[in-house]
């Protein structure tokens, strides 16, 4: 695969994963918003499911078969399975499972459970089992946007989303490193920072042995278009400050038969001092070349002239008094 495609396929597998973490954040989200709409204790079910509930057990009753169950529903009946103990704090907990009858009525089931020695005003533990006749009607009253519109709980949307940015996230990583060897054909190294510094500019890419580089050793800097940086620079600045595009254009192509009479070398340091002394047109570039001053530091002090030519045109400060 060419390091154009591959470029392609990390960066629409880099969006899906970026956009897959955002469906399962929205996911998450909407189950959470469900919960608390719905609440603890509420419960939706068809005729014929099962459902699971538990609690904590009174201090005075002695098992969970002991306490007073109460439904005012027909069709919905509940057992108890069995009692453990709190895990952080110990306390005693029962656990029973809800049948809804197949032949079950739709609507609302009160389940009531209470400790039949405590007195009248002693707390009671009640749930609501909502019976529905079918799944489509169970999904609509959902308190859940996911549900209502997929047909889906919201926790397992996230966890297919999740599902999909790990695979997309998998596939950044084996196309990155299908890069690397292209890259690493080619002699070229991903930059990963620039930093200014009183030195120049500070650049830090990828090197190692296997890109045949050494310390000490000169590098090319290219954009993504693969154009030294400079001369990069230089052609966006032609096509962006010229009126027309076609003066651009000409500019831009006056550019390439500069850098094929002196060298791309000398092209990109010319670029480099017309952009430092903010004139990066193709007449500085080409002066730059012409005069050799190139091939000078970027530092290097320019020769000032000492004074004046002589010439009979040209006046001296005693003319003016």
């Amino acid at each position: 695969m060419t390091e154009k495609r591959l470029l392609r396929l990390r960066g629409a597998c880099g969006w899906l994963a970026a956009l897959c973490c955002l469906c399962a954040a929205l996911g998450l989200a909407d189950s959470f918003l469900n919960s608390f709409r719905t609440g603890p204790n509420a419960f939706s079910i068809l005729p014929g499911n099962t459902e699971h509930l538990s609690g904590p057990l009174p201090p005075d009753a002695a098992d969970a078969s002991s306490l007073d169950v109460r439904i005012d529903h027909p069709g919905v009946s509940l057992t108890m399975t069995t009692q453990s103990q709190g895990f952080w704090f110990g306390n005693r907990l029962w656990q029973a499972e809800v049948k809804v009858a197949p032949d079950a009525k739709p609507g609302a089931a009160t389940i009531v459970l209470r400790d039949p020695k405590a007195d009248a005003a002693a707390p009671v533990q009640a749930f609501v089992i909502r019976v529905f006749p079918d799944q489509a009607s169970l999904d609509a009253a959902s308190n859940s946007y996911i549900r209502r519109v997929f047909g889906i709980t919201p926790l397992a949307a996230s966890a297919s989303c999740l599902a999909i940015a790990i695979l997309a996230g998998i596939c950044v990583y084996l196309s990155s490193r299908a890069l690397e060897s292209v890259w690493r054909k080619q002699g070229k190294a991903v930059v990963y920072m620039t930093k200014k510094t009183p030195e120049g500019l500070l650049i830090s890419f990828g090197l190692g042995t296997e890109h045949g580089l050494s310390p000490g050793a000169t590098v090319a800097v290219a954009d993504e278009s693969g154009l030294p940086l400079a001369t990069a620079a230089v052609v966006r600045w032609q096509m962006e400050h010229r009126q027309h595009p076609e003066q651009g254009y000409r500019s831009c192509l006056g550019l390439m038969r500069l850098g094929r009479e002196y060298g791309h070398q000398r092209l990109e340091a010319a670029c480099a001092r017309a952009q430092s002394i903010r004139s990066p047109s193709y007449k500085s570039i080409a002066s730059i070349l012409g005069c050799g001053l190139d091939q000078r530091p970027l530092d290097a002090p320019m020769a000032a002239q000492a004074s004046l030519p002589l010439h009979e045109n040209v006046r001296g400060p005693s003319y003016y008094h």
